[in-house]
């Protein structure tokens, strides 16, 4: 099914940005970037920031957690990632919002769709080939995604997160390795600058 099919697409637009958007310091809504959406998902950064009350018109730009977020402009364009639950956040420049608008596709297995090899092709099939990668609205909402049922949409995604949660630790335990290694060859050459290797 096409992206736009099953979900709402959006980006602020840039008459909205210049009218409306003051970065404050002071400001509740943290501003949700393209540097937020990366090629493993959502990164937490230091955020802009901008008062509800400046914004308050903008209603389709308020962002409650659970949407899906596309880099379309730059670098990172086709990135994606989700949005954390349990806050809220302002769309900013240069990501789009995807808010699934039915129960029977599930966000996350779009993200990970999107985020595999075979979903960053179809996603990026399109992409305007000029100086600055990008992507449109329309292209985006076109954008086809292989959507089985429901339930096997679960399973899919209970596997798939197994699996990440074991390369995660994998990784970890990689990287306490090599600094346990990096603590020993620095021993080992503190004590031969001592002289104390036979």
């Amino acid at each position: 099914m096409q992206l736009g099919t099953f979900s709402f697409v959006t980006k602020l637009a840039g008459f909205e940005y210049t009218k409306f958007v003051r970065y404050d310091d002071e400001g509740d809504l943290r501003v949700i970037k393209a540097e937020n959406a990366g090629p493993h998902g959502f990164k937490t950064t230091n955020y802009s920031r901008v008062r509800s009350s400046s914004v308050a018109e903008l209603t389709r730009s308020r962002l409650h957690g659970g949407e899906l977020l596309m880099v379309f402009v730059g670098a990172g364009t086709g990135n994606v990632a989700t949005v954390p639950e349990g806050k809220d956040f302002f769309l900013g420049p240069n990501i789009g919002m995807m808010r699934v608008e039915t129960d029977t596709v599930s966000p996350r297995f779009v993200e990970l769709f999107l985020r595999s090899s075979v979903g960053k092709a179809l996603a990026t099939a399109a992409m305007k080939a000029v100086a600055q990668p990008s992507l449109s609205m329309g292209t985006i909402r076109q954008i086809p995604v292989l959507l089985p049922p429901a339930e096997e949409q679960q399973e899919i995604l209970r596997l798939v997160e197994q699996a990440l949660t074991a390369a995660a630790e994998c990784g970890a335990d990689v990287r306490e390795q090599q600094s346990s290694a990096d603590i020993l060859r620095q021993s080992i050459l503190a004590a031969a600058f001592r002289g104390e290797l036979a």
